[in-house]
Order: C-alpha cells, then sequence, then structure tokens
C-alpha cells in the first residue's frame, strides 16, 4: 500500500478568527490578558511554552510555538480594515434586523477594537441610507 502525502490547508483568515475567538475566550475567563502577548519574547518559559501548544492544538495549529506567537503578535497589531473586510462588514450589518452587536461582529475582525468596528458600522449605515435615498 502506497501512502500519500497529506496536503494541509494554508492559514487564512478564519483560522485567524477561531483563533482570535479562542484568545478572547481565554480573556475573558481572566486567564490571561491579550496584552501578555505583545510583551513575550522567544526563547520563553517552559510553562508558557506548554500554554501555547495547547492553545495551537486547539486553533488546530501546525507550526511551532514560536511561529504561534508571532502570528497571535499579529493578529493582535491594530489595522484598519482592508477593501475587502469592509464589504464584508457590510454585508453582516445588512444582516442584522434592529440593534447591531458590535461585540459580535468585533470578533469576525481579529485585531480590531469593538469601538473601531462601531465606527465603521456607522459609517456603512450611513452609507447604506445615503445610497436609498
Amino acid at each position: 500500500m502506497i501512502l500519500k502525502p497529506v496536503a494541509y490547508k494554508r492559514w487564512g483568515k478564519n483560522d485567524d478568527r477561531r483563533l482570535y475567538k479562542l484568545l478572547k475566550d481565554l480573556e475573558s475567563a481572566d486567564v490571561l490578558p491579550l496584552t501578555r502577548f505583545a510583551e513575550v519574547k522567544h526563547p520563553f518559559s517552559e510553562e508558557f511554552d506548554r500554554f501555547l501548544l495547547q492553545l495551537g492544538i486547539q486553533a488546530e495549529w501546525r507550526g511551532s510555538t514560536a511561529q504561534l506567537l508571532q502570528r497571535i503578535k499579529k493578529i493582535l497589531k491594530p489595522t484598519r480594515l482592508s477593501v475587502r473586510e469592509a464589504k464584508y462588514l457590510r454585508t453582516l450589518v445588512a444582516g442584522f434586523k434592529g440593534k447591531i452587536d458590535y461585540e459580535k461582529i468585533a470578533l469576525e475582525f481579529p485585531g480590531k477594537s469593538v469601538r473601531y468596528i462601531s465606527q465603521m458600522c456607522d459609517l456603512a449605515t450611513e452609507e447604506a441610507l445615503l445610497k436609498t435615498q
């Protein structure tokens, strides 16, 4: 029997969202604040390495713990919305009937604050109202 190599898919935006949700769950459970990741440098303690290893298993990460820490830092770095993300945000806002849940929407955009997302949602709704008039 000949075994074929397994082709792994690349890490993408959906994987970032899943990892970000795990990080937010850890922060809300008072396990580890997200600001702690920015302070950590490689080589880190064995305890933190085990923590990252467990986090990587939950997030289905296939790289090293140092690469995972690098990815977490990239996710948590505040950036502006890309054009694709802005378009996706408009579709999410259009799907809400009534009050918009900014915290739920913010989970879809890793590294973006709830305040920034709420501002962008308000901007998107204003644009939609202007188009209908």
